[in-house]
Order: C-alpha cells, then sequence, then structure tokens
C-alpha cells in the first residue's frame, strides 16, 4: 500500500490498481492484469504512476486515468518486488533474483 497526500494506492493479488481518495471515498480500480501488481511509485513530477508486476513488467499509468496503462516496459524475467524512483526519469527496481537495477 502507498499513501500519496490523499491518495491511498494499492497494488492487489488479483492483478488490479486500486486507487482510494480519502476525502471522498472514491474507488478507481483498474483492468485486471494477467500478473501480480506488485509495487510502485510517483514520477515526473507527480503525473505518473510507475507499477512493477510479478512477471518483470513495469506498467506506467497517467495520473488520475488509472484504467489501463499509457506504457510498458519488458523488464527483467523475475517479478519487481520493489521499486524506488530515485530522479524524475531514474528508478531503482528490485527483484527476486536479488539484483538492483
Amino acid at each position: 500500500m502507498y499513501i500519496h497526500y490523499n491518495r491511498c494506492h494499492r497494488a492487489t493479488a488479483d492483478s488490479q490498481l486500486y486507487i482510494i481518495i480519502i476525502i471522498v471515498k472514491l474507488l478507481l480500480q483498474s483492468e485486471v492484469y494477467e500478473a501480480e501488481l506488485t509495487s510502485m511509485g510517483i514520477m515526473r513530477s507527480e503525473t505518473k504512476l510507475l507499477v512493477g508486476s510479478s512477471q518483470g513488467m513495469l506498467y506506467l499509468f497517467n495520473w488520475g486515468q488509472f484504467g489501463y496503462h499509457s506504457d510498458e516496459f519488458p523488464g527483467v524475467k523475475y517479478a519487481i518486488n520493489c521499486l524506488l524512483p530515485v530522479t524524475e526519469n531514474i528508478v531503482v527496481c528490485a527483484g527476486e533474483d536479488g539484483v538492483l537495477r
């Protein structure tokens, strides 16, 4: 779970991304993905949400448009368990294989 300002973000084992806007109690839900969505981070001046998956893919969502990803990046063969945006364009990912990328 990731909390940012008044929003709570949760990637779940049912392969969906949930965005809960706390003030107005609004629940947004993404399309169903084949892989479990395991990690996420906010990038590019808080206009993009990057989400890692259990199949090693990275999905990029436009902020406020969480229904379907705007871009995807093939990652590695292993699950992306953790990601950390370092700058506006650079993200460090930790995978199941124990390597930081």
